[in-house]
């Protein structure tokens, strides 16, 4: 017997419901695209609007780039090393929650991107698309401790 008739044989069983938890490894809304953006949400007005200096507009026109290069399992892959993840909204400030709701968005996450220490850019994910809703400077959409202190 050759190994090859030593495989075991997979039988395929009719009315087995397919787990919700698998997914496809690459295609559309599975994190295989490359990022683009979204700039029709930007809020320019409310909490958050900051202004955006000319030193951090060159920052993020830098920041940008260097994404599009990456999937968007890459993007998101390694929190810790570039700090980019999905918020839950229940977890942002009650400001942001409050001004997501004045504006009629709803969503259950958030992206945040780390451009540079506590700098975030904030955004809504659909498939490749991070409509981009906040230039956060100051992490104030989604305030944390600071370790060790």
């Amino acid at each position: 017997m050759t190994p090859r008739n030593r495989r075991r044989k997979r039988v395929v069983r009719e009315g087995v419901p397919v787990s919700a938890v698998k997914r496809p490894r690459e295609g559309p809304g599975t994190g295989g695209e490359k990022p683009t953006w979204g700039v029709s949400l930007l809020d320019e007005a409310g909490p958050f609007d900051h202004g955006i200096s000319a030193a951090d507009a060159r920052e993020i026109l830098n920041f940008l780039p260097l994404m599009e290069k990456l999937t968007w399992d890459e993007v998101l892959k390694n929190r810790r090393a570039g700090g980019h993840h999905h918020v839950a909204v229940d977890r942002i400030s009650p400001t942001a929650r409050r001004r997501l709701k004045q504006r009629g968005i709803r969503t259950d996450a958030l992206v945040s991107l780390r451009v540079s220490g506590v700098k975030r850019i904030w955004g809504i994910r659909q498939g490749a698309v991070l409509h981009l809703l906040w230039w956060d400077p100051c992490h104030e959409v989604y305030p944390t401790k600071r370790r060790h202190t």
